[in-house]
């Protein structure tokens, strides 16, 4: 993937380890060595999706209502560290 995203830790509302996602692309690409985009979700939500492992999945809510998906390498330790930043109990 070209390029990449940036989110800032003042606008995260919400991080949290997610299990069983369902996704639907709807612009973008739906598994060839990854997956990024625009995706619904099964419950109807509007996502960004960067993720190279739909299995290890991390959500994040931003104070405007964006949910992405991101799958960090070692994700127990990712949301952690931005709790941490945030100062939130982890």
């Amino acid at each position: 993937m070209a390029g990449g995203i940036s989110i800032s830790y003042s606008s995260i509302y919400d991080i949290r380890i997610v299990e069983n996602v369902q996704l639907f692309r709807e612009i973008g690409n739906g598994g060839f060595f990854s997956w990024y985009g625009t995706f619904r979700t099964g419950d109807g939500d509007k996502a960004k999706v960067y993720a190279t492992n739909l299995k290890q999945l991390v959500r994040i809510q931003t104070t405007n209502g964006k949910i992405y998906y991101l799958s960090p390498a070692e994700r127990e330790k990712f949301v952690e560290a931005v709790k941490r930043h945030l100062g939130q109990n982890y």
